[in-house]
């Protein structure tokens, strides 16, 4: 039924008023964490990359203004991958540029750039008038292409779909819809894996998405494009999905934030196709914890997810457990270890993750707990059943297309044709039927261990960002560096508890280390604020490193 006027005045106002308060409590922690910004290069000399506080403050004080910013991505982008540019031809030396590592080809394709300029000229005017919308106002942000961006192409990473105008999208998703209403700089799809299928961010069609680090690593997927967008400073926030480390995994690599709220608690609404969504989470990919917070905040209370009744309102438990500085505390929280599951990773990774435990104790005064997680193989094949089938049934029709077949990736073939398996196979009822019960005694034992420990810590990733593979036309399926990549992934989807990600080191080439946070159902305040407490204390340890492509707080 159509709202009436009173109703769209009260939806109005009540949306209005729920940003007031994010905006009034995130201004307290993000002046605790970074101070007022008085000097524009205390930002590069102190911060690997601005946080969107960084951005409102530089506005605020007009250092420089949003259409400016906006103008410097678009420039730098273009520059770096033509193809983007409104007069580019999709075939123009397209097997040139899938080589080049001039690109890291971070984005699909961008917003058309008339709106684009015309949101930045109103950001800019709030800004001047003192009237600004949030916190996000003027702040780029990117969003992974299986969501609708109004104008730009929904491919979900298929080649077949580039060049169809059909599937140019007509409206904005849910949650793009809601940080436009509060005058993000929406700038465009961000590349992923086509159909999110690997997690390395290797397209056939488009290239590979490289690491904002190194480029000569991958950028981990499948929200590829959106962790090496932000890690190179083109964006401050980026969306992403996570079916199987589709946020973690990338954030991880780039050495940025990374957060899976409780599955359903943001909605994946946008999507041309149902791709594993039983198994699929929406969630940010951050430059800092208070964006990646601000952002989930900021949507929970503007967009109502698919939760069940009764589940607690994540707008309630914003600040608690902060010190009376305001700053997080972990005093107390009991933080649980599978140490053998630790184990299960390179020395360096290993001994991070140690390094990080070691400071929760001594420095947060938290209690540790070991811990035991079983299943954990019967976890991998289940989520690989579920995932893979779901996959498989969402782009049946056109995967039985020979014509259009040949245009997917030859690594993406090979795993539906293994995925055909689990889903229309002999024995297909038999694996839906297995992967259900693991997946609930999986459930149902988390729900028991969580009756003991508040949360609990793993490593990231197994291994570092892998080498870009030598062949960038056929790309490869390489199962014992995806292993290694969603080793500690996988339970989080299976279960659908919150897990988040954080750099904690770097090995002796530089590339990021992380740990993962798994909370409790719901529970995402508590994942970050540990995550954000790592994050303070990592700063300790990690030294500057400038690895954006842009300055875009420079005048």
């Amino acid at each position: 039924p159509k709202e009436s006027e009173s109703q769209r005045k009260f939806n109005k106002e009540s949306r209005l008023n729920r940003i007031h308060i994010l905006n009034e409590v995130f201004t307290t922690l993000y002046t605790t964490q970074y101070g007022e910004l008085h000097n524009i290069n205390d930002i590069n000399s102190n911060y690997s990359l601005p946080s969107a506080w960084h951005f409102h403050q530089a506005y605020k004080k007009q250092i420089v203004s949003p259409t400016q910013v906006l103008l410097k991505i678009i420039d730098q982008l273009i520059r770096e991958d033509p193809r983007l540019s409104p007069n580019s031809h999709s075939s123009d030396d397209i097997r040139t540029l899938k080589s080049s590592k001039k690109s890291l080809f971070c984005m699909a394709s961008l917003s058309p750039l008339e709106k684009l300029e015309e949101e930045a000229r109103a950001s800019t005017e709030r800004y001047l008038s003192g009237k600004s919308l949030s916190i996000f106002d003027g702040v780029p942000i990117c969003i992974k292409e299986m969501f609708d961006v109004s104008g730009t192409s929904n491919t979900i990473g298929l080649g077949g779909w580039r060049s169809d105008s059909k599937h140019v999208s007509r409206s904005d998703s849910a949650l793009v819809a809601a940080l436009r209403s509060c005058g993000a700089l929406i700038i465009g799809s961000s590349t992923m894996d086509e159909i999110g299928i690997s997690v390395r961010g290797y397209s056939a069609s488009w290239g590979q998405v490289r690491n904002a680090v190194n480029d000569e690593r991958v950028a981990g997927g499948s929200s590829s494009g959106s962790a090496s967008a932000v890690g190179a400073g083109f964006c401050v926030v980026g969306l992403g999905s996570d079916g199987g480390g589709s946020i973690r995994i990338p954030a991880a690599l780039n050495g940025i934030v990374g957060l899976k709220p409780t599955y359903a608690r943001l909605t994946c609404d946008g999507c041309p196709l149902s791709l594993g969504k039983s198994v699929t989470h929406a969630g940010p990919l951050a430059n800092c914890v208070l964006d990646a917070a601000y952002f989930y905040y900021l949507s929970t209370a503007l967009v109502i997810g698919d939760v069940p009744v009764g589940a607690p309102d994540p707008r309630g438990d914003l600040i608690l457990g902060l010190e009376s500085d305001g700053r997080p505390s972990v005093k107390g929280l009991r933080v649980g270890v599978y140490w053998k599951w630790l184990e299960d990773s390179s020395e360096r990774v290993r001994k991070a993750a140690e390094s990080c435990i070691k400071w929760l104790k001594d420095e947060g005064n938290i209690e540790l707990f070991s811990v035991s997680i079983p299943m954990l193989e019967e976890i991998r094949c289940a989520h690989n059943a579920t995932i893979t089938s779901g996959m498989y049934i969402g782009i049946e029709e056109y995967y039985n297309d020979l014509e259009f077949r040949k245009t997917m990736g030859l690594d993406v073939q090979a795993k539906l044709a293994v995925a055909r398996n689990f889903a229309r196979g002999l024995d297909a009822e038999k694996f839906q039927k297995a992967s259900k019960i693991v997946r609930a005694q999986s459930m149902e034992y988390m729900q028991e261990l969580f009756k003991t420990v508040d949360v609990i810590l793993t490593p990231a990733t197994a291994q570092v960002a892998p080498l870009v593979a030598d062949n960038q036309e056929t790309g490869e399926v390489n199962v014992e560096v995806d292993s290694k990549l969603m080793r500690y992934m996988q339970l989080g989807n299976v279960t659908g508890l919150p897990c988040g990600v954080v750099q904690v080191a770097e090995d002796d080439e530089l590339l990021p280390i992380g740990v993962q946070v798994i909370g409790n159902a719901w529970e995402e305040s508590t994942v970050l604020k540990t995550l954000w407490w790592i994050e303070l204390q990592a700063r300790n340890h990690l030294p500057v490193r400038n690895y954006r492509r842009v300055e875009l707080l420079q005048t």
